[in-house]
This record gives structure tokens, sequence and C-alpha cells, in this order.
């Protein structure tokens, strides 16, 4: 009797002893140690009005092509656009620049004095050569090889064609109006009787249909307003 009720009070302490660790819970974040930041305390919330903004442009003058100048507001609109003839460079047109006054070499061979449209006077064939513009004068050697050949006569100077000129011209008994029909930096178009030449650069010649042969010898050509527009030209 006495083994039977020792046997119910162990039976009794271990249910007692289950049942007190069932009911044991884990602990709230709010009884972490003081200083612990939970992962849910550690996010960081972007706040939308403190984005920043796009920057807007700042209004004026601008090369948006090589040759187009445009006018821009600081909501980047274009409102006016310009031709820069000459290209656009730093926000700013190109403008040509006048010749310097003053003898110069036009070439190896000739000295003449260069006004400020770029045209030439008082040309002078050196036969020695022009540097620094001045003819050279001839060595020892060329003296005795020249004391038996004459002179060159001075070459005449070539005739000059102007853009909206009209020109009368004779090849072999018959008379042709020439006139200059297109003129840019380097290069120019030539009009014979209505007939136009390709486009011609500085040292190049066409043959017109009715036999007439031109040779492009110079071109002028300032960009500003009242600048020299020309061709220097030769008829063979």
């Amino acid at each position: 009797m006495k083994k039977e009720a020792l046997l119910g009070i162990v039976l009794f302490g271990l249910l007692l002893t289950a049942c007190s660790s069932s009911t044991e819970t884990i602990p709230e974040n709010n009884s972490l140690p003081a200083g612990t930041v939970s992962a849910q305390d550690n996010i960081t919330v972007e706040n939308p009005e403190t984005a920043t903004a796009p920057t807007a442009c700042i209004s004026g003058w601008k090369c948006i092509s090589a040759n187009i100048r445009a006018f821009q507001l600081d909501n980047c609109t274009i409102t006016e656009k310009k031709t820069c003839t000459l290209g656009c460079s730093n926000n700013t047109c190109r403008t040509a620049v006048p010749c310097t006054m003053g003898f110069k070499c036009r070439n190896s061979f000739t000295r003449g004095y260069q006004s400020e449209d770029c045209t030439w006077a008082l040309e002078k064939t050196c036969e020695f050569g022009c540097k620094n513009a001045e003819c050279q004068n001839a060595t020892v050697e060329d003296k005795a090889a020249t004391t038996t050949t004459p002179e060159k006569p001075t070459p005449a100077p070539s005739p000059r064609l102007s853009m909206g000129e009209v020109t009368v011209v004779t090849v072999n008994g018959q008379e042709h109006n020439l006139s200059l029909y297109f003129l840019e930096e380097s290069r120019a178009k030539i009009a014979v009787d209505g007939l136009r030449s390709d486009w011609l650069l500085e040292g190049q010649n066409f043959t017109f249909s009715n036999g007439v042969k031109i040779k492009v010898t110079g071109i002028l050509f300032q960009g500003f307003a009242g600048g020299t527009r020309a061709v220097e030209y030769s008829i063979d």
C-alpha cells in the first residue's frame, strides 16, 4: 500500500513539471537589453518630398550644331535660330578677319601689296624668289647663269569678276557674257551665256559647250557684310 502511494506522488510531481514547461513564452522585442536594435527598427523610409528636382536649363544663346546658333529658355525650349555662315563656336557665330595691310609674298616668286579687303596691288615678279615680303638677290652662281638671259616680263594682273557683275569677253572673235553664278569660301561656279560650270577650286578650269575655256586663278571671299566676294580668272 505504501508503494502505491509513493508511486502516485512521483507521477503527480512529473505531471506538474510538464505543465510548467509548456507555459513558458518567448520574451518580446521590448524586453531586449538596452542599446540593442531590432531588424524592424533598422529600416529606413525615404521621404519622397526630399528627392532632388531636375535642374532647369540656363537661358541664353548656344551653338546647337556646327552652323546653327539658337536662344534657349530656362525651360530648355528653343525660341529662335540663326544660321552662322562661317560656323558656330563657343556659342558665338564666327566672323571673318580682315587681311593685314602691307607688302607680302603672294607666292614663292611674287611680291605685292595686300589691302584690308584681301585684294592685291603693285605686284612684282621676284626672279630669285620672294621671302619675308622681299625679293631675294641673285647669288654669284645665279648671276653667272643669268648674264645672257633676258628679264622676264611682269605678268599682267588677272581680271576679276564680282558677284552680280556681268562682263563681256571676246573669244575667237565672238563676244560672250561672263558672270559669277555662285561663290563660297573656297569654290565658285561661273556662267557663260547662261551655261553654268561645275564647282571650281582655285587653279581649276572648265570648258563650256560653246568652246569658252576659263580658269579660276584666285578666290576672294569675306563673309562679313560688305566684304569682298569675287574670283580672278583667265580665259584660254
